[in-house]
């Protein structure tokens, strides 16, 4: 065998082995590609909605009295489900007002829980908000029998002469998502106690007036504990009547929503107060400020349990 033909074949066996390397880490990384979890909520065509994770969708209520480690494993979970259609053109910035301070106060009331309270969320907003993803969303969650479900859509809504309830439907883009739809979901999940809003109108079109007074503060865990650890009530509420229209602005959001939150956060500040109680003042509220700027605007809500 000559010289050259010796050179050939070392060239030859060396790009073989460079082949074969080549190989090994190709089929190393394909091993190594995070696969989607099978458990996540799959929307099509949209981005995919994952099922709470511990950061930062899991919440687990702090120890006020400052204990190193707290075991939540008999905490009562807290699922909440926001749907705001931060994207629109006309009420985009309200409702993204709406959904921030919502979520602020019920992360609140959770972390000031002394760790009986453990949140479950998932927000829906932007493109991520159709009724494919809004009802998966509703379904995803186990609800256990001591379970707290809240529920917020904050958007545009309408009804029809024929519809035949007194809850709006949800202009959710793609479809139209039916308010009692959701409502009979919840119930039938069965949770302890469960408060559902539909902020939107109860006409055709949104227009733009709406106050929430609450800034971080130490909570009443007494009244904590009456109003999210052993009241069972059950109430669904719109911000509006059959017939009319909800109302807004960007900088104070929603003012159903926004009176919502301030009367449950004065509550959760003093000693407490009865469900029913909050949503009469809500009502009361939202009928007196919308009259100072000439609309009408009145809030339903039923009790079902």
């Amino acid at each position: 065998m000559t010289k050259k033909t010796v050179l050939q074949n070392k060239t030859f066996f060396k790009y073989i082995l460079m082949f074969i390397l080549l190989l090994v880490i190709n089929s190393s990384c394909a091993e190594n590609i995070v696969k989607p979890d099978d458990t996540n909520i799959k929307p099509l065509p949209l981005p995919d909605i994952t099922k709470p994770s511990t950061e930062p969708s899991d919440t687990a209520g702090s120890d006020t009295a400052g204990s190193d480690k707290i075991d939540n494993s008999n905490a009562v979970q807290l699922h909440l489900v926001i749907a705001a259609d931060t994207s629109d053109s006309q009420i985009g910035r309200s409702v993204a007002v709406d959904s921030k301070k919502f979520q602020t106060l019920m992360e609140d009331i959770v972390n000031q829980s002394r760790g009986e309270l453990v949140l479950k969320k998932i927000v829906l907003e932007s493109n991520a908000l159709n009724n494919n993803n809004l009802l998966r969303a509703i379904d995803f969650p186990k609800v256990n029998p001591d379970d707290i479900f809240i529920f917020l859509y904050a958007g545009h809504g309408h009804r029809f002469q024929s519809t035949p309830t007194r809850w709006p439907l949800m202009d959710t883009p793609g479809r139209v998502t039916d308010f009692a739809v959701v409502i009979e979901k919840i119930k039938n999940k069965n949770p302890r106690l469960f408060i559902l809003l539909a902020d939107c109108c109860n006409a055709v079109i949104d227009v733009p007036l709406r106050r929430f007074l609450y800034s971080a503060r130490e909570l009443n865990f007494d009244a904590i504990k009456q109003m999210f650890l052993i009241s069972d009530v059950q109430i669904a509420a719109s911000g509006s009547l059959p017939g009319q229209f909800s109302y807004g602005n960007n900088e104070q959001g929603g003012l159903f929503t926004s009176s919502f939150l301030s009367n449950l956060s004065q509550a959760l500040l003093s000693n407490g107060a009865g469900w029913e109680d909050i949503f009469q003042k809500t009502r009361q509220d939202v009928v007196n400020m919308s009259g100072l700027s000439g609309n009408e605007q009145t809030p339903q809500y039923q009790r079902y349990k």
